[in-house]
């Protein structure tokens, strides 16, 4: 995606049980659609900043089993 203009900045605000729902505005600029995975990146070194970014479709899945299996 070529980018043009200004980074955009919206807000979301944290519910229970942990959902948030994505600004359409972020959405938007993602490209993100309904089933894709967006992968959030924290640093406890630089508490309060987060970064995400959206999985590329082709990588959804393509490591099932490669880490085991999850404790139940």
């Amino acid at each position: 995606m070529a980018r043009t203009g200004r980074p955009v900045e919206a807000d979301a605000r944290l519910r229970q049980k942990n959902r948030l729902t994505l600004p359409e505005a972020i959405v938007r600029v993602l490209g993100a659609a309904p089933g894709d995975v967006i992968v959030f990146e924290a640093d406890p070194a630089a508490p309060g900043i987060a970064h995400l970014r959206l999985l590329p479709r082709s990588f959804a899945g393509s490591l099932k089993g490669v880490y085991g299996r999850a404790r139940k």
